[in-house]
């Protein structure tokens, strides 16, 4: 989350679920709560979010988003919309809504990965439940390889044919 964000963070000391949980490759769905200006959302904006936004400064369009307006306040041109991503660009919604001719005024986090931020309050934390850690730490269960030693490693590497940094896979000498 940018420092402009309210919401839900999951915090772990587990190197291996970090990259699990936050490469965008593995698609877990991220909900948020936002409320934008700019008045009402055509239709024919609401489809572009939900087929992909092209950004002027990104080679690739943004992945689809689910969105749905769920309430709009006319004296003020607010817009309050639910939407789950499962991509995290910088800035994303930010930057897709002010393409679209409606900034951002807040953005809420209330889903990640399955778990629900609930009835916290900011500031507030909480364990997750037992339940809740199977369910986070089985997203990944099939991707996820042995390594030497019998720790759980994440893949490593990006899509085939990339270069760079982490452009293929690299296996254990």
């Amino acid at each position: 989350l940018d420092r402009d964000t309210t919401g839900l963070l999951l915090l772990t000391n587990d190197k291996g679920w970090i990259h699990v949980l936050t490469h965008p490759s593995f698609g877990h769905s991220k909900r948020y709560q936002v409320v934008c200006g700019g008045g009402p959302i055509s239709d024919d904006n609401l489809r572009r979010l939900r087929q992909g936004v092209h950004l002027p400064d990104e080679k690739r369009k943004c992945q689809p988003v689910d969105v749905t307006i769920a309430d709009y306040e006319p004296s003020q041109g607010l817009t309050a919309l639910e939407m789950v991503l499962r991509e995290g660009r910088n800035r994303q919604i930010r930057r897709m809504l002010d393409h679209i001719g409606h900034p951002v005024r807040t953005i809420k986090r209330t889903e990640f990965a399955g778990v629900s931020l609930g009835r916290l309050r900011p500031g507030e934390v909480r364990h997750l439940t037992a339940a809740e850690v199977l369910k986070v730490k089985s997203l990944g269960k099939s991707i996820i390889k042995n390594a030497p030693g019998g720790e759980q490693q994440p893949p490593r590497g990006g899509r085939k044919g990339r270069g760079g940094k982490g452009g293929g896979s690299r296996r254990p000498a």
